[in-house]
């Protein structure tokens, strides 16, 4: 959902390039020579020096300010220091508990909300 709604828009259908941007991942994501991972999303939107992609944001959600970028907004939620050992659990075939499970199932649902 992530990708669907920020990142292929921004890359498909905005007048940003890679020259815009910063981040090496985001830069060769704009070259089509990688794909974003949920690690590289965390990373990129919540550094201020992506101006154009934070500006690209802003302007096609208009409410965008708060619920990206506010303080329990979508960057907020992907960077929860108590999620991101779960995560990585999931990421690297790591048996996860039953509460881990639930704890990732409401913490997919709070990002869903907030795209």
């Amino acid at each position: 959902m992530l990708y669907e709604r920020i990142f292929a828009p921004f890359h498909n259908g905005s007048d940003y390039a890679e020259a815009d941007c910063n981040n090496e991942f985001l830069k060769d994501f704009m070259r089509g020579k990688k794909k974003l991972t949920l690690g590289n999303f965390m990373i990129i939107l919540r550094s201020s020096r992506e101006t154009a992609l934070q500006t690209f944001i802003s302007r096609t959600y208009p409410d965008a300010a708060q619920r990206v970028f506010g303080a329990q907004g979508l960057v907020a939620t992907l960077n929860d220091v108590g999620m991101l050992d779960i995560r990585n659990k999931a990421a690297h075939d790591e048996v996860l508990s039953r509460d881990e499970a639930q704890q990732t199932r409401a913490w997919a649902m709070q990002i869903l909300e907030q795209v």
